[in-house]
């Protein structure tokens, strides 16, 4: 240890140093702690962050004083007190939050990965956030990402007349991308008001919402408070009346409208967006022939058994049910989804020793366009071509219990080339990027079980619809609390 420690007091370049902290910060001795606080004031600013990391990775409690002192200390470099922040955050200290908020700018990644992972204990630092212009945007952002974790604080935010303006509008905007119905009521009562500075914070909420009657209120809050980007929105929504009264903002500010540039994901009135298509949807009951009279190329070894509604599709050990490819199933864009429910408990030893298909093309080729249950218990949607899997996997059956039944969604585009998965209207997995399309051919795709499996096939399916395009979040949380099965005509 005392060697170590001239090492660092001593050295004449960083490598020396560099070395003796990386030593410590894997050592046992209890004594390594003091001599890492102490090397927060060496004077290369690449053994203090090292440093500071390497008391983030010691779970020792005594680092936090030490770690907050370096983020305070106004003599440290930003680099320094930002590795400090980290490392703090690591510890699982709500003081890391507001630092780490603050160097969202220019840490962006690193600050939020850190954020994100400290949760709830990061939601107090983020509400103050939203009151200050430096951070209200960085903030509102993180919150939307956790979801449900922040609501209750937003609502209490916005339900707060003596805030300034900015603050609960940041809420109410905030509260807008979130898919929770506890966000939705405050909104609701929020907006009882006619303020039209809250209706623009949370327009977008209300297009989602498609009720009769709101458009003059939204015009209103474009009028008095608009801006770019909501005009394209309102363009965007599928609402004429919202389109028209856009465009003539449009024209008398003197603006030009050139496509979307928001990286929110559109917003349709009600929901609905214009260009998703129905191809099929197959509702299983006591029938394999889908709503518009698609019949399978071939089924053997199923049964139906009680459903969602109605009855539902059951393969069995070495059965099949395979309906034509063309015009049923697009590999560029489309929502897959179902109500699923497991035969046996999530625990099962079945689940994670074979994987459970619940819609799968096999091309020619041996590429594939695959919906499963996987060996980990978690869910993979996507496509191998090549042998190269892309798409997107999550979620967990391991506390499903045998006869449940749960929402599967997976939503897929070649446009914003992303690929989403949902379980019970929750998205839980997202990956972007391109993912390349298997050779489809003639071919037909298989229901509820790989072909001729030899073993028995771990789901029943009920009420599977299959779109021409990407579903929106809300739209699939819809669904997933549908209390009637899809309507025939849709």
């Amino acid at each position: 240890m005392a060697e170590l420690q001239e090492d660092l007091a001593n050295q004449k370049d960083d490598k020396a140093g560099l070395a003796a902290v990386h030593q410590l910060g894997l050592s046992k001795d209890p004594a390594a702690l003091g001599v890492l606080v102490d090397a927060l004031q060496n004077r290369s600013d690449r053994i203090r962050i090292d440093a500071a990391t390497a008391l983030g990775t010691s779970k020792d409690p005594r680092a936090t004083d030490a770690l907050l002192n370096t983020i305070q200390d106004l003599t440290q470099d930003q680099t320094v007190q930002f590795a400090a922040a980290r490392a703090l955050a690591n510890l699982r200290d709500p003081r890391a939050a507001a630092p780490l908020l603050k160097a969202m700018r220019l840490h962006e990644q690193d600050a939020s990965e850190s954020l994100l992972a400290l949760g709830a204990l990061a939601v107090p630092a983020l509400i103050d956030g939203l009151r200050e212009a430096e951070t209200n945007a960085a903030a509102s952002k993180l919150l939307i990402k956790m979801g449900s974790t922040g609501v209750d604080a937003l609502t209490e935010l916005l339900q707060h007349h003596d805030e300034v303006p900015y603050a609960r509008t940041a809420a109410a905007s905030t509260l807008a991308e979130i898919e929770d119905p506890r966000a939705d009521e405050a909104l609701k009562q929020a907006l009882k008001s006619g303020d039209l500075l809250l209706t623009a914070a949370a327009y977008r909420f209300l297009i989602r919402k498609g009720d009769a009657g709101t458009e003059p209120q939204l015009i209103k809050a474009l009028n008095a408070y608009g801006n770019l980007a909501m005009a394209e929105d309102f363009v965007v929504s599928g609402n004429a009346t919202l389109k028209a009264a856009a465009d003539d903002w449009v024209r008398r500010n003197h603006l030009i409208l050139q496509g979307r540039t928001s990286e929110s994901d559109i917003v349709y009135w009600a929901g609905r967006d214009p260009s998703v298509k129905r191809l099929a949807l197959f509702h299983f009951d006591n029938s394999l022939t889908s709503a518009s009279g698609i019949a399978p190329v071939q089924s053997t070894g199923m049964a139906f058994v009680p459903g969602k509604w109605g009855s539902a599709l059951s393969v069995g050990q070495g059965g099949v049910v395979k309906y034509p490819l063309p015009n049923n199933l697009s590999f560029l864009n489309g929502t897959i989804e179902m109500w699923i429910s497991p035969k046996l408990d999530g625990t099962d030893p079945s689940y994670t020793k074979h994987n459970h298909p619940l819609l799968l093309y096999i091309s020619p080729a041996k590429d594939q366009f695959v919906v499963s249950e996987s060996t980990s218990g978690e869910f993979y949607a996507g496509t191998v071509v090549k042998n190269q899997f892309k798409g997107t996997g999550g979620g967990s059956i391991r506390d499903w219990k045998a006869g449940t039944w749960h929402h599967i969604a997976f939503t897929y585009s070649s446009g914003p080339e992303h690929q989403r998965l949902y379980v019970d209207g929750r998205l839980v997995a997202e990956s972007k990027g391109p993912m390349p399309a298997p050779d489809s051919g003639a071919g037909s795709f298989d229901v509820g079980t790989y072909p001729n499996a030899d073993y028995l096939p771990g789901f029943v399916v009920d009420e599977l619809q299959i779109s021409s395009g990407e579903k929106s979040p809300s739209a699939i949380r819809g669904s997933a609390l549908r209390a009637d099965p899809f309507a025939d005509r849709p």
